[in-house]
């Protein structure tokens, strides 16, 4: 059983290649004080994000602020969180977000909401039949001989891999089988 989720991990971490979703990467958020003088006010905002159940780390303005940017993009965090004079005074926040556009002044109550959103937990569900797939995800990943074949909404992947009608044929099991290797293999 335990190199199940091994062997899960090992694809995840592959097709991701590090850059974990969210609810699963170990550090959701890093705050970066533009100056020492912010690092107080960063520590603080930190305690509150981690009150609210979030991974969050503060790096001291020891380094240059770029510096601190690309270390935290090159260990692939969700999240960068840039605090400087406007941000301190008007409790926000500059979110530098993974694979997004840097948005500044970002009220705090705003960011909550947001992580809170990519941060749920999702329910792992493994099932051979379709019909149950389909009522019971929103998202599927679909692994085919130890690859991810397919992810994505549930009802776009059903369409790409022609499966919305094999299960009331009675098929679904050796469909998403059939399906999920000839996508894997480029069919």
């Amino acid at each position: 059983l335990f190199g199940s989720f091994d062997r899960f991990f090992g694809v995840l971490l592959e097709h991701t290649a590090g850059a974990l979703p969210a609810w699963l990467a170990p550090v959701q958020a890093q705050l970066l004080p533009v100056r020492s003088d912010h690092e107080d006010h960063a520590r603080e905002l930190a305690g509150r994000l981690r009150a609210e159940g979030f991974r969050v780390d503060v790096s001291d303005a020891d380094e240059p602020l770029g510096a601190r940017i690309r270390k935290a993009k090159l260990d692939k965090v969700p999240h960068v969180l840039v605090v400087g004079d406007d941000d301190v005074a008007n409790d926000t926040v500059g979110d530098n977000p993974r694979g997004g556009d840097v948005e500044r002044d970002v009220p705090v109550a705003t960011f909550v909401e947001r992580l809170r959103d990519e941060t749920k937990i999702p329910i792992v569900y493994v099932s051979h039949s379709i019909s149950e797939v389909a009522r019971l995800a929103s998202n599927v990943v679909v692994l085919a001989q130890g690859k991810i074949a397919a992810c994505g909404p549930t009802g776009a992947i059903m369409q790409r891999l022609d499966l919305l009608s094999t299960d009331e044929r009675g098929e679904g099991g050796r469909a998403l089988d059939t399906a999920a290797r000839r996508h894997a293999h480029g069919g």
